[in-house]
Order: structure tokens, then sequence, then C-alpha cells
């Protein structure tokens, strides 16, 4: 059986720029050939290898080519020389050949050969050729298709390896990639920078898409507080109106973002998301229409397959970029990580409930059984919390030798993860962690399902959440668990906001943690998920989850990723030499998801201050030392001067050399001797060799008097930092951060042009 194919070609010549040559006569009527030379392109394509790429657009709905990349010679042009091809600047030029499909089973992998090309080839030469000694442009129709084979066997070595990448979305309308928080109108990206609360304004509304959502719903949504008309209405109209602008959307009517009047806000023309698939190597397969299961294969790395380096070192570069811009996954520890999984008085005082002796089945069978023995027996409190505390009271030796544990915690000390989620009851976690030198209330605080909440925003470096809760507490549930979550909207809630993002599950039964389960069908934009049981990812609870529409989904099981073996192994990667390799190469990972990466200098920053600010100016450092650590800015103020350097000579040369200053006002401050400093900085400023922002620190009188009340300050609104609580300190300085992290980039943007 065979797929018909049309032929197309992307190249340039001597004078005309690199465009589609030859296309499918059905997207020269529709003026859509351009979608070819936008997707197929890139660096030269590996031998015995082809591009699949999908092109999704609103003219003709989903089209799929293959093609391959290769350098343009004389003998393409039909000549027998084989040099090289240049254009008119001594330029080398690329070739790009390929067939365009309308029909395309996704789960289906095309039968595709070298002949394929070949004789595609030799129809489009001529029209190459033609192309080649013209100046003027206008896209060849090629009448005659190709029939590829995908189905059946075809005997040649000359069969080409597919290699996948991310599908073009050239539809017209708006649509959100919720992994890399971008915004795409009519197939471009916007570059306005969203804030969270925009973005999920957006997503929100993107959820209930055609409907109207009310005022009361949306707030909820975006602030998680219940709705106050008197003061809520005025921040969320100023928030559409930021988020109209930043989409382009400012015109009246607006075009996307309806008002309806009296009610709420309605979002129209808006796009499902596709998948985002990750370049995958794909051996040459041949597979029937009716095949099943296919989909589920390509995103599960069975330890059988060989697949686990590849699989780990991908991970490697998914929480390394994200731990680079502080926007680090979310990490569940399920129940087959904890102390009760490993302790043999647990398993001891359930066998006499058992017919068949715990030795002669795997660990993870015995373990479920020992829940549905828990679970039948409705032991009393005092009963339970004894075999509890004769189960886990030797929770310490586990820790010894470091072990799974001690990986993890160091793991998560080098700042891959700042939110863990735990099912399990036990201390290991938060031992493990004051092993490597965290300090709970200090450096970690640990939030317990069954006490009253603490706020949402995080407070500490990192966070660690019972579910379950604490036996040392006396606050855990063991036999009750399926109604824990589900019949506490506060916790539930609570999940859902923290789970919303990336996350990492490693561990979770489908028995013990049944309960949280159901979470991650619809929530998390991007999921990785870790067990040691290979059949774990056919079970009922489990499967639902990956059925999902998701950015990424991917399931890595069998016995190499089990707790012990898999922090064992992900530790050793990301401490190997090669490491740098994966840091030095992310920038491709930095563009497809979003985020800038400086290719210049790091911005020269200076602060300006007195010594009576110095508390508050260290909060406001804290929160952009990220920056600092991705090479994004390169820091100066008194505190970073070195012993020997002249106080006044360095400062002032700092000061002449810096790119953007920060200056805090206060009362104090005014009065002194550092305001002649920032009296300087503002004429650089003026004169447009540096970039001024003014921290309004704590209230002045006669700020408008300031020649500085030109300037817009942070923060805006009008308070000053030292009049905010210190929950809304911390939450205002993180939008500082994020405002100056666009500025940053602004800067960055300028010096590349310069250069």
């Amino acid at each position: 059986m065979s797929i018909i194919a049309w032929p197309f070609l992307v190249s340039r010549n001597k004078v005309v720029d690199y465009r589609t040559i030859i296309a499918p006569q059905f997207m020269i009527e529709r003026q859509i050939t351009s979608f070819l030379a936008e997707a197929a392109g890139g660096e030269t394509t590996e031998p015995g290898y082809v591009m699949y790429r999908e092109i999704h657009s609103t003219q003709v709905g989903t089209i799929h080519l293959l093609f391959r990349v290769r350098r343009a010679k004389r003998s393409h042009l039909g000549f027998e020389e084989k040099e090289l091809l240049f254009d008119q600047y001594g330029r080398p030029l690329f070739l790009t050949e390929g067939f365009v499909l309308e029909e395309w089973q996704p789960e289906d992998m095309i039968v595709v050969t070298g002949d394929d090309f070949l004789h595609a080839h030799e129809q489009m030469q001529q029209y190459y050729r033609e192309f080649w000694d013209s100046t003027l442009y206008h896209p060849f129709s090629v009448k005659q298709s190709i029939p590829i084979l995908f189905k059946g066997k075809r005997e040649t070595e000359n069969r080409l390896n597919i290699k996948r990448v991310d599908p073009l979305d050239k539809r017209i309308g708006l649509k959100l990639n919720l992994l890399r928080h971008e915004v795409w109108i009519d197939g471009t990206l916007r570059t306005n920078f969203l804030t969270n609360k925009e973005f999920q304004f957006l997503r929100f509304l993107a959820a209930h898409a055609g409907q109207v959502c009310s005022r009361e719903e949306t707030t909820k949504a975006v602030y998680g507080n219940l709705y106050q008309p008197e003061h809520d209405d005025a921040r969320l109209d100023a928030l559409v109106e930021r988020v109209r602008k930043s989409i382009g959307d400012a015109e009246r009517p607006p075009r996307f973002i309806e008002t309806v009047r009296g009610t709420g806000h309605r979002l129209h023309e808006y796009l499902d998301e596709f998948p985002q698939k990750k370049v995958i190597h794909v051996p040459p397969i041949e597979l029937s229409p009716s095949s099943v299961g296919t989909q589920e294969a390509q995103k599960t790395f069975h330890s059988s397959e060989g697949h686990e380096e590849l699989a780990l070192h991908t991970m490697c570069k998914w929480l390394e970029l994200r731990r680079r811009h502080n926007r680090q996954a979310v990490l569940i520890i399920g129940s087959q990580c904890g102390a009760l999984y490993r302790s043999s008085p647990f398993y001891s005082y359930c066998q006499q409930y058992m017919a068949h002796n715990v030795q002669f089945q795997s660990p993870l069978q015995s373990f479920r059984e020992c829940y549905q023995i828990l679970t039948q027996l409705q032991l009393g409190e005092r009963e339970l919390h004894t075999l509890l505390q004769d189960s886990l009271r030797h929770t310490s030796t586990l820790l010894e030798g470091g072990g799974g544990d001690g990986y993890f915690a160091d793991i998560v000390k080098k700042g891959y993860f700042r939110e863990i989620i735990s099912t399990n009851i036990d201390d290991l976690i938060e031992q493990s962690l004051h092993d490597t030198g965290l300090i709970e209330q200090k450096d970690f605080e640990v939030v317990i399902a069954r006490k009253p909440f603490p706020p949402r925003q995080r407070e500490l470096p990192y966070r660690l959440t019972k579910v379950f809760g604490d036996w040392l507490s006396r606050e855990y549930v063991i036999h009750e668990r399926d109604a824990c979550i589900s019949n506490n909207n506060e916790l539930n809630q609570y999940l859902r906001e923290i789970l919303s993002g990336d996350v990492l599950a490693v561990g979770l039964d489908p028995k013990w943690d049944s309960t949280i389960l159901p979470l991650l069908r619809d929530i998390p934009t991007s999921l990785w998920f870790v067990n040691g049981d290979e059949k774990s990812i056919n079970d009922d609870q489990i499967t639902p989850i990956f059925h999902q529409r998701r950015t990424t989904s991917v399931a890595l099981v069998g016995e190499n990723f089990t707790y012990e073996s898999f922090w064992r192994r992900l530790h050793q990667q990301l401490n190997k030499k090669d490491m740098r390799v994966i840091q030095d190469n992310i920038g491709e990972d930095v563009r497809k998801y979003g985020y800038h990466r400086a290719k210049t200098q790091p911005i020269r920053v200076m602060y300006i201050y007195c010594d009576e600010d110095l508390p508050i100016m260290q909060k406001f450092w804290n929160h952009l030392h990220v920056f600092q650590e991705n090479n994004l800015i390169a820091e100066r103020h008194r505190g970073t001067l070195k012993p020997g350097e002249h106080l006044q000579l360095t400062q002032e040369r700092d000061l002449n050399s810096s790119q953007l200053i920060f200056v805090g006002f206060s009362s104090s401050f005014l009065k002194s001797e550092y305001y002649k400093q920032a009296v300087q900085a503002l004429k650089l400023s003026s004169g447009g060799t540096a970039t001024l922002v003014p921290l309004l620190l704590s209230p002045i009188g006669n700020w408008k008097q300031t020649p500085f009340s030109e300037i817009s300050p942070l923060p805006q609104g009008g308070r000053t930092l030292s009049e905010m609580t210190p929950r809304e300190l911390e939450r205002e300085l993180s939008k500082i951060a994020e405002n100056i992290h666009k500025l940053i980039i602004s800067l960055q943007k300028n010096e590349e042009n310069l250069h």
C-alpha cells in the first residue's frame, strides 16, 4: 500500500535568497508555498536519515513533509562536475528536497528510501537549473506524484531512518504554548513579555474558550482569593488591558478577548495546542493502519530497549534548563520511595495475614498487598501508630552510606527542585536534606496537609508538602487516603496550583497513591513518570495519565528506574564531565523554550544606596541572584569591593562603565554622601550611556521635587518597599525581578544589534 507524495524543492541561486522553487499545485493555488521554505531547513541532514515535520495551517489543514538538506553541487543542476555551489558573495548553498503528503497516520512510519529521493530529484532537476539562471522568481509545480510505501516489505539497503522535528503551526488565531509561556498569533510568536498572572489569565480563558468566564471565576483562577467587586474589578480590568496590549489586541472591538458587560470575559479564535514533539530518532518500521499502542511506545523508555542513557541525558537537559531560569519542575516522591516500602518489620507484621510467603513475590506485589491488608484490618489509632513506630524506628539506618536518598538530596540542594510533594509519612526526606547541610525552617519548610495551610507563596528556598501527613506528629492518613484529597477542597486547590507546570513523578504506587494520580491527568504541562515496575504503565490508575494531550509525557519504567537506581544514575549524569556539553549546547533548547540566554557579555549593573538601607537592598539582590548565576548581569556595589581597592576611584570607574544602575531612595539616602553618585548616574542616563531605575525603599515626602521623579520608579502603584508586609514584599520583589528580566533582555538585544 502506498501514500501519494508531491516533490518539493527549497534553495537559492547566486542572487535570489532561499525560497520555495517547486511546490504542489494545491499550495501554489492557495499561495502558501512559503510554508515549505519556513518549515524545511536547518543543518545538513545526516547520511541515512530523512526529516519529518508537520505543518498545521488554516488553509489546507495538516500537511506532512519528508525532506533532507544537502550541500548544493553543480551535479544537482545536471552538470557532470561535482564541485560545490556558492552565491555571489562566496557563501555555500544548500538544497532542501522532499515530499509533501496530504494524508498521514501519525503512528505509522513511512518506508522511504534513497531511490525515492533520486526519482524526485530527476523530476525537479530541470526546474532547479532554470531557477539557477534566473533573477525572477515564481514557484514551479511538478504534476507527477510519487508513491511511497508505508505497509508491506521493501527489500533494500537504501532505506532511510526518520527523524522527527517540532511541528510548524501556521493556523490563524491565538495559541498558547504552556511549557514555554509563549503566545502565538496567526502563527507568529508574540515577543512581548507576559507576567505569570497575565499568562494565567489567558490560560484560564483558553481552558473555557468560547464561553463567558465570570469575573468571580476569573479572580479565583488568577489570584486565588474570594471575589470582592470593590477591589477586584479594577484590578481585573487593568490586567485585561495589559494582556490585550501585550498580544496586540488593543483595537476596538478586540479580536480575541471580549468583555461581556456585567458578566465577564470570553476568548475568541483560540487554537488548541498541538503536542510539541522532541527530536526522536525512529528506526524505519512498517506498520499497518490498525496497529495500536505505537504512540505510547514512543513515549515510553523500557529497560530492555536500551534507551536509558538517551532518556536520562534528555532529562538532564530538561532539568538544567529549568534550574538556570528558576522555573524548576515540581518533584513528586511516591510511596515506593518511602521508608515503609523498605521496612522489614512492616512486611513481617503483614505476613501473619497473608496465605503465602512475601519472600516468594516481588517487593512491589508485597507492598500493594500490605496496603490492602491495612485497609481491611481498619486498625485503631493506637495499634496503627504502634505498627508504624516499629516499622519506621530504623529509618536513620536507611541513610547510612548515602544511597538513593543521598543522591536525591544532593540534587535538590543544587537547585534542580524547589517544590517537593511526598506521599510518604516518614521523615526520610527531611533527614536526607539535613545531612546535606540544609536546615528546616531556615532553608526548607515542611507543610503537613492535615494541619492549617501556610501561605501559598513559598517563603523559603525549598518546600516539602506531605500530602498524607507525618507520623511523628501523629497527623497522618493510611486507610482513608481515597477521600483525603477529593474531600479536602483546600488541599485539592493547593496541589492543583503547585502541579500546574512541569512535573517529575518518581515511585508513585497505583494502590498507595491512587488518590493523587487523577491530579496528574489534566494539570501538569509536562510530565516525566519514573517507576521501577515496568507493568505500572498499563495499570488502570496510571494509563489515563498518558492519554491526555500535553507538551511532554514520558515514562521511564523498568528495573533500572527503581528509586535507588534512578537517583544514582541521574546524579552521575548531572555530575559527568560532559555535563558541560549539555550546558553549552543548551542554547538551542533556550530558544526552543522561549527563554533568553546572553550571547553578548553580561549587562554591567551597579547599585547606589546608603548604609541604612542595606537590609532591604540585600532582599532585592536575592531576587536578582539568578540573573548573575546565568551570566545575564555582572554586579558592582560597595559590598563587592576587593581588599586594597580604592573606594572612590573604583566606584567612579564602575559607575561610568555601568549599563544599568539601580538607586535606592529613602529619606536617609537624600541626606547621604551617595546622593551625589545618583546625580552623576542621572547625567549618564540622560546622555544615553546607561539606564537608571529608581527603587523606592521608604516614603519620601518631597519625591516629586527631586530630578529623579520624571523616571518611572519601582515598585509601581505608590507604595514603597518598607510599607509592605513580609509576604507583600516577597511578592512585589518577585514581580520587580520579572520586569528587570525583561529590561535585561532588551538591553542585551540592543548590544547584539550594535555588534
